[in-house]
Order: C-alpha cells, then structure tokens, then sequence
C-alpha cells in the first residue's frame, strides 16, 4: 500500500502490473496474496468500453452528442420523451419481457433524434446498443453475399442479438418477399428472445401495416399476409407512441419546405 500512497492516477502508477494493487485474503484454510483492480485502472476500462460502445453503437455522426437538454418538449411529444426516460431508467426496456417503443408521427418530427438520445444514455451507462435504419441494415444483409468481409450469418446475429436494436425508418424500403423475410427473422427473434427494440416510423399502425404488404415493382399488392405477422409481432413487443407536430427541422428562411412547394 506503499506505493499506493498519494497516488495520482495511472501515469503515475507504481504497481506492478499497473493499476492493480496486492492484497492478502483468508481463504480454505489458507491465506493467499492476490491482485485488486484500483479506481483509477476500473475508470480507464470504464471509459475504454463506453468509447468503444459508441464506435459499435453506430448513432449517426449529427446526433452523436445530442442529449435531453438539445430535445425541446414540446405537447406533441410529451408522452414520447417520457416514455423514452422510463425506457432508459430500465436498461432499454419499458418493463418486462423486454418490452420495447415504437414512436411514429410525421417526417421531422424528432423521431430519430429522440431515438438517438436513447442510445447516446444508454451507452453511456454501459449498455450495449446497435442503431441502424432499416434501409442500412438490409443493405449491410445484401451486401454480405459472397463478401469477404463479414459472413450474412455473423451481419444477421449481430442484428437479432444486440442488447438493444434501434431500427430507424421502418416503412421505407419496398417490401418484397426477400425484404419481408429478412425483417421477419429479425423482429421474431427479437420477441422470442425478449430483447428491447426501438423503432421509428413515418407511419401510423394501419399506414404501416400496408407499408409492409409485400408489394411487386409497379407497386401492387402480392401478399398482404407477412405484414400482418409483422405486425403482430412489432405490436407485441412494443408501446406505439405518436410524435405529433409537423417538420421541426431547421430551413433556412429564403429556402421553402417541400409541404410549402407542393402547397
């Protein structure tokens, strides 16, 4: 303990090994001499894994450093954020069996962004969290065929697996029976497994589950049957909360918006 004394961190360490400190304990009789990690050494692995938490957590640069104080509350998002809280509070589920949250509402609304700031806290605190949209993540699926990089098998289980999965803008790819497949696989295990999921959409639940129709390349409906599924699984494992209010991001005061062009 010696060496211990006035320590200023782990620059300055006089252990060795460095950051550990020998300790003798009573055990089976016996009494042994073994190693205790110290403050500094538990910090620097602490702040080590959280780096390394964002790295994997794959929230998108622009929303990296958002936090509650960046989210305006407004009544149109009221409930969500509060939920959102109550979400983070528990680790990444709303109570148990791993029950998850699907905000909707209008495009710009701060779906994505409030999803964001879930992730950020809950990284923060430790926890493991994947965010993709849902377009990403099937292109990664796609794009691991014959690849030499990540097998489809090892891309898929880090998806169904991660501690927390947040899939953002679910309803904007075109179904096809592939598509419906792949989402299938995903959200099932996810609800066999009771594993928290997050998800943001620009549609409300029956604009979704049409959203979700497997669909062929003129857009007309071919099976409507592997939505329901969906569905019915996402709604079970899941809240569905509106996000109210129109675009709330930034335009710039000489340019309009896309629902001011069209008007």
């Amino acid at each position: 303990m010696e060496h211990c004394r006035g320590c200023q961190g782990l620059e300055h360490c006089k252990q060795s090994p460095k950051g550990f400190i020998p300790v003798e304990v009573d055990a089976l009789g016996g009494r042994y001499e073994m190693l205790r990690m110290c403050r500094y050494e538990k910090q620097e692995r602490q702040q080590s894994k959280i780096a390394r938490l964002f790295t994997e957590a794959q929230v998108p640069k622009m929303f990296k450093s958002d936090t509650w104080a960046s989210y305006e509350i407004t009544g149109d998002n009221r409930e969500a954020v509060a939920k959102a809280k109550v979400l983070v509070k528990n680790g990444g589920s709303l109570g148990g069996n791993g029950k998850g949250l699907l905000l909707y509402g209008d495009r710009g609304c701060g779906k994505t962004k409030l999803a964001a700031i879930i992730a950020n806290d809950l990284t923060k605190a430790g926890q493991a969290v994947l965010f993709s949209t849902v377009p990403e993540l099937l292109d990664n699926i796609r794009e691991s065929y014959g690849s030499s990089g990540k097998s489809t098998q090892e891309v898929t289980r880090e998806v169904k697996t991660a501690e927390v999965l947040i899939m953002d803008d679910l309803g904007t790819e075109r179904m096809t029976t592939w598509t419906s497949e792949q989402l299938y696989l995903i959200i099932n295990t996810r609800y066999t497994k009771a594993l928290p999921t997050i998800i943001t959409t620009n549609y409300a639940p029956k604009e979704l589950l049409k959203r979700l129709a497997i669909v062929d390349k003129a857009g007309k409906l071919v099976d409507p049957v592997p939505a329901e599924r969906l569905i019915s699984r996402i709604n079970a494992m899941c809240e569905f909360v509106r996000i109210g209010g129109g675009d709330r991001r930034a335009w710039e005061p000489n340019i309009k918006t896309p629902r001011q062009i069209a008007q």
